[in-house]
């Protein structure tokens, strides 16, 4: 096949290689750049040769490249989608755009894609001047992790008296609760949605991480509510954690100042 025969050479091609020839000198490869970009088929890759031929002109047929389908499909690596390329003139896509609508969706279905192909894009939108995606697959919602959430703790901060001065010895930091009072919780992961690949191959989605309650079970108790796993008190007292672990201490809260009035206090 020949592609164009100038005064100064031919370029041809077979089905895969790309071969050109000279016939007189005085053509520099600069002139030669502008005729190959109306070719996008052509690929360049024994450049060394090729400038042997322009300065040699020789007359002798030398192979300088290989010859791109019209189409090239890419699939991604994990099989979500499916873009194409074309390597033509846009004069050619537009006078054979039925032609290679229908090359396309013969190499997708001897790739095996039969899920998500996108018809509007085949039919009114294919271009020659990017890689045009046309087959989505649906990606799975992945699961979410385990979220665990513990009551916060009050900030340790002096007492404001009524002067407006603060009072450091009077520190209050102790957060009292009731039996059956909140204490934390812990939403499991979710399950997530598993999705489906071009090839029409299940996605699956990737699991969530779980996340252990730290409690005392002696002064805590662990319910399930509402799909949640609820922390409650089992007594009345103060919120503590111990190693790590939150827990309710059994405390004594006394109102107002130690006196004859609260009996003996041991500390």
């Amino acid at each position: 096949m020949i592609y164009e025969k100038y005064e100064h050479f031919v370029l041809e091609a077979d089905r895969v290689m790309v071969f050109i020839t000279f016939f007189q000198k005085g053509f520099s490869i600069l002139q030669l750049n502008p005729i190959l970009l109306e070719f996008p088929q052509i690929m360049l890759e024994n450049v060394k040769d090729l400038k042997g031929a322009l300065t040699e002109a020789s007359g002798e047929r030398i192979q300088v490249g290989r010859r791109k389908p019209i189409t090239e499909l890419d699939i991604a690596a994990d099989k979500m989608s499916a873009s194409v390329k074309l390597n033509c003139s846009e004069n050619y896509l537009k006078e054979n755009y039925s032609v290679i609508m229908w090359n396309i969706l013969e190499s997708l279905q001897s790739e095996g894609i039969t899920e998500g192909i996108l018809m509007h894009v085949l039919q009114n939108e294919l271009s020659i001047k990017e890689q045009t995606v046309i087959a989505k697959g649906m990606e799975p919602v992945h699961a979410k992790d385990a979220v665990v959430t513990y009551f916060k703790r009050s900030e340790r901060k002096p007492a404001v008296r009524e002067d407006g001065k603060a009072d450091y010895y009077d520190m209050s930091f102790l957060d009292e609760v009731k039996r059956g009072d909140w204490l934390g919780e812990r939403i499991p992961p979710s399950s997530g949605e598993m999705g489906r690949r071009i090839t029409g191959e299940i996605a699956l989605p990737r699991k969530g991480k779980d996340k252990k309650l730290l409690y005392d079970q002696k002064t805590v108790a662990a319910i399930e509510e509402d799909g949640k796993i609820i922390l409650r008190a089992l007594i009345d007292g103060v919120v503590q954690f111990r190693e790590g672990k939150i827990a309710v201490g059994d405390h004594l809260l006394i109102d107002g100042d130690i006196g004859n009035k609260t009996g003996n206090y041991r500390i």
